[in-house]
């Protein structure tokens, strides 16, 4: 197997995963402290995510465990900022969803990076960054669109995101709360 379909813990040197697991538990153990909380049952962790995702946080409803999986390809290319960014972004998932439960928007749709996932990342000391920047996979040619708002601001999305905006879904400028529009899409690098 390539590092490109590595799902295997096998394939991650045993010190990451020990250290993947002392820093979960670090900021669950934040959480307690900081939100006084004691119950807390430690989530699964797994290595078997792939593709761009660095990590997700899942609860399954019927046993209201959670396990947090990682994506391994992207741990092993970018270990300290997996450490610094993803780690911290995934556990603030489980935790603000054990803290104020799990919050959906009007559309009925879970949300995922709301106020309370933004104070748990503050509180963890850590920039709640939605998406990470690190390498996925060697020599992959992602499309990307640029789309623009009222502000003026240049915003460049991905191929998923402008076939949403094609289809009529509307995104909205975080800075100016208008519309984006299709500008051009990007020349690859």
């Amino acid at each position: 197997m390539n590092d490109n379909n590595m799902t295997d813990t096998a394939m991650i040197d045993p010190a990451m995963i020990d250290r993947i697991h002392a820093v979960v538990k670090m900021y669950i153990n934040m959480y307690k402290e900081f939100f006084n909380v004691q119950d807390v049952k430690m989530p699964v962790i797994r290595f078997d995510l792939t593709g761009n995702s660095a990590g997700v946080c899942m609860f399954k409803s019927s046993t209201k465990e959670c396990v947090l999986r990682f994506n391994a390809y992207i741990l092993k290319n970018n270990y300290e900022d997996f450490i610094r960014e993803i780690v911290p972004h995934e556990v603030a998932h489980f935790c603000s969803d054990h803290y104020y439960g799990i919050r959906y928007s009007k559309g009925g749709r879970v949300k995922h990076h709301d106020d309370c996932w933004k104070s748990m990342m503050i509180s963890f000391g850590v920039k709640p960054n939605r998406c990470h920047t690190m390498k996925t996979k060697i020599g992959r040619r992602l499309r990307q669109f640029e789309y623009t708002c009222e502000c003026g601001v240049d915003h460049t999305v991905s191929t998923i995101i402008h076939n949403r905006l094609q289809k009529g879904k509307v995104y909205i400028c975080t800075e100016c709360k208008s519309k984006l529009t299709f500008v051009k899409e990007l020349k690859s690098k």
